[in-house]
């Protein structure tokens, strides 16, 4: 498959910060969200295939090969394997394999023909009560239980062990702009950090985030004696 006009990069968060350095000019780079992901149709995209990439992922190579690679008749290609823990937690069966959803590829028409955007809404709405830690990445992996195509782990680098040549890093628990964030390829952020205007940001530690929760706790109680 190449890339077209109907090949689309979807990024969360507010700002979109990667594009295709290869063929730039080919694709649609969009900020959205899983949930607007699960909604295809909403995104004017009834074709083709959208990358979505997790806001604390840094991309450092060309994402082309993701468009062009075999998805063997699933609907989405993603990084993942088999975990004991996981599979019991989401009450999977034990042989199947989960994934992290931070990078996903995603074949918009059998997406839609196997109906997985209103599964995964429905079945968002049914759990929503539910403590999930990862709500909408358990959600997704409950309802594709297992059925898609492994991605190389260059395409999702988590950080658990060092690729040698990553295309894609994902800062996945401590972000890299924080003192606690251990990633082997952390460094690569600073080189694009220093790019920009706030490449001489001192790095966050755990007192910014104490004092962040301190803040949201007092205005909480504040706003209730002034209602």
């Amino acid at each position: 498959m190449r890339p077209s006009a109907n090949s689309r990069i979807h990024r969360s968060g507010k700002t979109p910060c990667c594009q295709d350095t290869h063929s730039p000019n080919q694709f649609e780079l969009e900020p959205c969200d899983l949930h607007e992901i699960a909604n295809a149709p909403a995104l004017g995209v009834t074709t083709g295939r959208i990358l979505y990439l997790d806001a604390d992922t840094l991309v450092v190579d060309s994402v082309s090969p993701l468009f062009e690679i075999d998805l063997r008749n699933y609907a989405i290609g993603a990084m993942g394997g088999k975990s004991a823990k996981e599979t019991a937690r989401l009450g999977l069966a034990s042989d199947i394999e989960t994934f992290n959803s931070g990078v996903l590829v995603v074949d918009v028409e059998r997406w839609l023909r196997e109906d997985i955007s209103e599964k995964t809404l429905a079945l968002a709405a049914e759990r929503a009560s539910q403590n999930l830690p990862a709500f909408d990445q358990d959600v997704l992996n409950i309802v594709i239980n297992g059925r898609f195509a492994k991605l190389d782990y260059r395409w999702n680098c988590l950080g658990e062990s060092e690729h040698p040549s990553p295309a894609i890093i994902h800062f996945t628990h401590a972000k890299p702009n924080t003192t606690r964030c251990k990633h082997p390829w952390r460094q690569a952020y600073f080189e694009h950090r220093a790019e920009t205007p706030w490449g001489s940001a001192r790095l966050k530690t755990k007192w910014d985030r104490r004092a962040r929760r301190l803040s949201t706790s007092l205005r909480r109680i504040l706003g209730q004696f002034l209602t």
